[in-house]
């Protein structure tokens, strides 16, 4: 166990509602679980901006330091992006706090596939499903990691249907077939442009334009890429006239789509009905 600080915006709380990620758990007011890779995360809150992590200082520095994306201001973020519409300044207070995740590429690709047509508790439940029936123990920790490749490929579509995902089955089963015949390699795409991430990561099946976007967001780190949902295609609608909000917020369009879908889903009124101040169900 280790103390650390996070001097920037930071809530767990918010990040796990947020829909970007499917196994991190509030365990309960002060602590919560993270997974990624072959690494589980308690984080107890210890003072304001100090929380005891569940690992080593190098494993900290290492793996969670850049999937909590703390090399980024968010709250440096926030100002730049602060008086560029009211609705988005209503959606920043409401979701102060949220980062996002830069989870594995593999693992973020299945997930939003099984996400289409989803409420965030179903896939929860399909993913832990995946993983406590395909994937391997994590040292330490009561749950399994996400499964490679290799441990999903043992699975027909028969075995990924009996998981609960549907139609959703055979695209799993033909993109993990594809990545175990090396016809595509996930780290590879890191290098590309992001025009040409897009629709590379389009080449696998089952995977249009708004789940290759969560992948270039919550996978590479591609804040640019705002995907759109039926939520935020409501946002537009209801808080923007109809016209999309993001190119005026640029590279941290995916930034503000974070802030938006966290600020409609944690209330229904729309953003422009909502008080600027206390907007959020939470401070």
């Amino acid at each position: 166990m280790i103390r650390v600080e996070i001097r920037d915006d930071f809530d767990p709380d918010k990040i796990i509602r947020s829909g970007q990620c499917f196994r991190a758990e509030k365990l309960d007011e002060r602590r919560y679980r993270f997974i990624t890779g072959e690494s589980c995360l308690l984080l107890e809150k210890a003072g304001e901006e100090t929380w005891n992590a569940s690992c080593s200082r190098e494993v900290w520095q290492r793996v969670f330091i850049p999937y909590f994306d703390l090399d980024f201001c968010y709250s440096a973020c926030r100002e730049k992006m602060t008086g560029l519409h009211p609705a988005g300044d209503r959606a920043m207070e409401a979701g102060r706090g949220l980062r996002i995740l830069r989870q594995d590429p593999f693992e973020t690709l299945i997930t939003f596939i099984l996400s289409q047509r989803r409420l965030i508790p179903v896939i929860r439940q399909n993913v832990e499903t995946l993983c406590a029936r395909f994937g391997h123990a994590l040292p330490g920790c009561s749950l399994n990691a996400f499964p490679t490749p290799e441990e999903l490929y043992q699975a027909d579509t028969d075995k990924l249907r009996v998981c609960g995902l549907g139609y959703r089955a055979p695209y799993v089963h033909d993109t993990v077939e594809i990545l175990c015949r090396g016809e595509a390699d996930l780290r590879e795409m890191e290098q590309m442009e992001t025009d040409t991430l897009l629709q590379r990561l389009m080449e696998f099946p089952g995977v249009g334009i708004k789940v290759a976007s969560c992948v270039a967001l919550f996978a590479y780190g591609r804040r640019e890429c705002a995907p759109v949902d039926t939520w935020i295609d409501r946002i537009i609608r209801e808080d923007f006239q109809g016209r999309s909000p993001f190119p005026l917020y640029g590279p941290w369009a995916g930034v503000m789509q974070q802030y938006l879908f966290f600020a409609r889903r944690e209330s229904p009124q729309p953003l422009g009905s909502m008080e600027k101040q206390g907007s959020s169900r939470q401070g």
